[in-house]
């Protein structure tokens, strides 16, 4: 597969080495396609909603401190799909990449996992924030 085998290398230790070192390449490449099929199916579901979003990737390059889908105005996305997510964690990239951008964004993380709908975490401050706006359009409804 790589060009290489058993009999390239003298001693078993350094064959072992390889074949680890080749299975973590292999496993690293995977979670990037799973990351990079998370951000699709984001940017699918917000144009399902209405929203004209795509992959930061596609369009910039990684550039570290963009979101990983653009096209959700005043909101940094961070996107995880993981089987097992620190949302601490995340949150906290999110958070990091939202402030190197400087443009005030609201840091969410928008995750999911196999066979799972997409869940969206945000800091409950943010949360409030964006009730507060939402509240009275909805009571203004009710009196009419």
């Amino acid at each position: 597969m790589y060009g290489y085998n058993e009999e390239h290398y003298r001693d078993t230790t350094a064959w072992e080495a390889f074949n680890r070192m080749k299975k973590k390449s292999d496993m690293g490449k995977m979670s990037r396609e799973k990351g990079k099929r998370g951000e699709r199916a984001f940017a699918s579901l917000c144009r399902a909603e209405g929203y004209d979003v795509h992959r930061s990737a596609q369009y910039r390059g990684n550039t570290g401190a963009a979101g990983d889908v653009e096209g959700l105005p005043g909101v940094h996305v961070e996107i995880k799909n993981v089987e097992r997510l620190n949302v601490w964690d995340a949150m906290a990239q999110s958070r990091r990449d939202a402030a190197a951008e400087a443009a005030g964004k609201i840091p969410i993380v928008a995750h999911t996992k196999n066979h799972c709908g997409w869940l969206v975490t945000m800091a409950a401050e943010d949360f409030f924030r964006l009730y507060r706006e939402w509240l009275p359009e909805q009571v203004k409804d009710l009196r009419c």
